[in-house]
């Protein structure tokens, strides 16, 4: 449950991060390239996911630049983001199993023990059955040795 805890606690912190970035950049392009704020944040999206239409280019030196360093950044921290969103999501379909895994585990060993409790039971009627007819035989064995003494 910690390291979920801990998991989750980076994913909000890439979130937020991600979130500032859409913000910081589209009002970047927003005061620098005269965009609009929804063409800017739509720039600003596709630039992060690596979709890259082309409808939308950087026109100064100076946007150009923050365009590369912001890629940079914001890529990583997409694919950073997606590293800890799969990895708890893993993390937590791994704990399911596990308790699933305990559950079946204790309901296959309660009945191994049934089984082998009936199994130790049979056993020794038979045993008993067995030392009753052995006990009979020997007793007619004797008789029949004194019968023909």
């Amino acid at each position: 449950m910690e390291r979920t805890g801990f998991l989750m606690e980076k994913l909000s912190v890439a979130l937020l991060l991600i979130a500032t970035l859409l913000l910081g950049g589209m009002l970047f392009f927003h005061f620098i390239e005269g965009l609009s704020f929804v063409d800017a944040f739509y720039f600003v999206g596709i630039t992060l996911t690596t979709v890259g239409y082309g409808d939308f280019v950087p026109t100064t030196p100076l946007s150009k630049v923050i365009t590369v360093l912001f890629s940079f950044l914001g890529i990583g921290l997409v694919f950073y983001s997606m590293n800890v969103l799969a990895r708890a999501a893993f993390e937590q379909q791994e704990r399911r199993m596990r308790h699933l895994f305990e559950k079946h585990e204790r309901r296959i060993l309660s009945q191994a023990v049934e089984k082998t409790e009936e199994a130790v039971e049979k056993a020794e009627t038979l045993f008993e059955k067995t030392e009753s007819w052995a006990e009979k035989e020997l007793k007619k064995a004797e008789a029949a040795k004194r019968s023909k003494k």
